[in-house]
């Protein structure tokens, strides 16, 4: 139900502005483009009433200056706020990003002396295995010998 009645009060607020700019266009369109625009001459070319014509949405449409003289500081307030927040919030985001790359950057170099440290002792093992190797073909060698003259 409450969806329904937004649906409806967004159409009649999308009726009220099209009938307020075809008001204005006729207005230049007969007096010309330099013509004062007037809540008169708006009410005698449209359908709405003159309450209507001072709501902030429409009377940006016709008075720049009227609406920026009654509702432009408060929402240049509003989004001051919002943007200074935005702003804290953004100066947050960038600290924990250089944190963040901080620690990639320091677990990266972890990774390569583990890696170097790695491949250090992979050469480690391969020479202690080459050198386990001839060891035990040596031992070979002497068990072949003790067994020819029949000490073991």
């Amino acid at each position: 139900m409450n969806q329904n009645l937004r649906k409806t009060q967004q159409q009649i607020r999308e009726e009220t502005i099209e009938k307020v700019q075809s008001a204005i266009q006729f207005i230049r369109e007969n007096e010309g483009d330099k013509a004062p625009i007037t809540a008169s001459k708006i009410l005698l070319y449209s359908e709405v009433s003159r309450t209507v014509l001072y709501k902030p949405h429409i009377l940006k449409l016709w008075n720049e200056y009227l609406w920026q003289k009654r509702y432009g500081n408060k929402e240049n307030k509003y989004y001051e706020k919002e943007l200074k927040a935005l702003q804290i919030e953004k100066e947050s985001l960038e600290l924990k990003l250089q944190k963040a790359e901080a620690r990639i950057h320091k677990l990266q170099e972890q990774l390569e002396e583990e890696k170097a440290l790695s491949k250090g002792q992979s050469v480690k093992i391969k020479r202690l295995e080459e050198e386990n190797s001839v060891l035990l073909g040596h031992i070979e060698l002497l068990n072949s010998k003790l067994n020819a003259r029949g000490l073991l």
